[in-house]
């Protein structure tokens, strides 16, 4: 079975993947996957282009799931600001802080020993 200007329409393909052959769904290990395998799996509908065919024609779904996104990343970097050290943070946890937040923490007397 392949896809068609519908599913493309429905956001299920790529414009071009229109007239390719759906894929069929290999089997799944765990039930909801690694971060890794969402990633790929995005790529392997579409990736971007994916998403904004899919968005054009959700919108509204769309920014319910963004309002989500945001409300946890928010959460996250709250959390991180209030309840960690700062020598504690990843590079990675570091870098998603805002300069409020970083101020916050060397005010608090939370620095790495020896700074």
């Amino acid at each position: 079975m392949n896809y068609t200007l519908n599913d493309y329409k429905e956001g299920r393909c790529a414009l071009d993947q229109i007239d390719t052959e759906i894929p069929e769904a290999a089997p799944v290990s765990t039930p909801l996957g690694t971060i890794e395998d969402y990633l790929a799996i995005h790529e392997a509908l579409g990736g971007r282009e994916f998403l904004l065919a899919w968005a054009r024609a959700n919108p509204a779904k769309f920014y319910d799931q963004l309002l989500k996104i945001l409300e946890k990343t928010d959460t996250m970097k709250k959390s991180a600001a209030e309840n960690t050290k700062l020598e504690q943070l990843s590079t990675q946890e570091l870098s998603s802080l805002s300069s409020v937040e970083i101020k916050r923490l060397l005010l608090e007397g939370r620095l790495p020993s020896g700074a």
